[in-house]
């Protein structure tokens, strides 16, 4: 009841395109929280991205900007649930065009790892 709570009194002063974030902040601050499903280092980078002082390998495709491409290197370097995850996606590429193409990408299944 806390969090609901909590939730209901802050949206009083957020806006409407606001809302949804705010809640998936909470959400995911909870399971990182409670049942340790998403480490802090893992939270912070997908609220802030990632920095990094090296220089990610040349992006493997040419529908996927440089900062997109060096976020996904950065993610793979952040823990073990994401670790080969850049060497997965450029051995895959025309299975990931397609769900990033997709106008339901949500839908679509995921190449297997």
């Amino acid at each position: 009841y806390m969090q609901y709570s909590l939730y209901c009194n802050v949206c009083r002063s957020l806006f409407e395109k606001d809302k949804l974030l705010f809640a998936m902040i909470m959400c995911i601050n909870l399971e990182a929280k409670i049942k340790g499903a998403v480490s802090m280092a893992e939270f912070r980078f997908l609220l802030t991205g990632g920095i990094s002082a090296h220089e990610p390998p040349p992006n493997p495709s040419d529908w996927l900007n440089d900062k997109q491409w060096g976020e996904m290197v950065r993610l793979d370097h952040l823990s073990d649930a994401f670790n080969g995850f850049s060497k997965h996606f450029a051995d895959n590429l025309p299975m990931w065009k397609a769900i990033y193409d997709s106008s339901t990408p949500q839908e679509q299944k995921l190449p297997a790892p």
